[in-house]
């Protein structure tokens, strides 16, 4: 509806990477392109995936989980809210990237995904930290490490996964803000210092902090700049995993 729409200035949605890095290439046939179809006016939010276990799970590091891993090939499961979720492809760019093997069991949404995980059902998933947070810091799950180039302040105790010894493997979902392709460039540039504007209060800062999350201030350019390098990177990983969903 939106790459159809009018670039007139009063069409806009809130895309996440699903739509701008996942889609393309999860689907053989899109009605949109994500490069060619949209202005990108700026980004909102990004916000990294834990490796969480159900706290009996014997591993207390990456290092134990990945031993665990090899030393029981074909036994680990892993739930995810579903095919071509974040949390799914999140866990195929870690199985890539450490050459390991953990058979995925897809859910229909994140809430029974990570339920079982809390039961102990599935031992072990990615989870984001907007909605993870909480049963993390309650102890309903144990993080093993985060998907973020730094520590969140948040989980300041949680290394990273390059810290953990997983280098390359940044995880994380992300929100911005687009428009019908042909947004006259005044229109974009005005919209996009009041999402800054926003993005850098303080209030905002400190309540997105206090979920895991990173606002994501900049330019429209760098905005599509990181989207179409997200395409590329999670491209290679859909490919190497043999995901599709039509």
């Amino acid at each position: 509806a939106v790459a159809t729409a009018k670039p007139d200035g009063y069409t806009f949605m809130s895309a996440d990477n699903a739509i701008l890095a996942y889609n393309e290439h999860l689907f053989t046939k899109l009605p949109f392109n994500p490069e060619k179809d949209f202005t990108y006016v700026g980004g909102i939010s990004r916000f990294p995936l834990a490796l969480v276990v159900h706290p009996s799970f014997e591993a207390k590091t990456v290092k134990e989980f990945l031993d665990y891993v090899r030393a029981n090939p074909g036994k680990l499961n892993y739930a995810s809210p579903g095919n071509g979720s974040p949390h799914h492809l999140a866990m195929e760019m870690f199985k890539h990237r450490t050459k390991s093997f953990i058979t995925h069991i897809p859910y229909r949404g994140a809430a029974p995904a990570l339920q079982d995980v809390m039961g102990g059902q599935v031992p072990c998933m990615f989870l984001d930290l907007a909605a993870g947070l909480p049963v993390i810091t309650s102890g309903k799950v144990r993080a093993l490490a985060i998907g973020s180039a730094k520590r969140v302040p948040a989980l300041p105790d949680v290394p990273t996964l390059a810290e953990a010894g997983v280098p390359n493997t940044e995880v994380f979902a992300f929100q911005g803000i687009l428009a019908p392709a042909g947004l006259p460039a005044a229109i974009t540039t005005r919209l996009n210092a009041e999402l800054n504007k926003a993005l850098q209060s303080p209030a905002v800062v400190k309540r997105m902090t206090d979920f895991g999350m990173e606002a994501l201030p900049g330019t429209p350019e760098q905005f599509r700049a990181m989207a179409r390098a997200e395409s590329k990177r999670w491209g290679e990983i859909i490919k190497a995993a043999g995901v599709k969903l039509d």
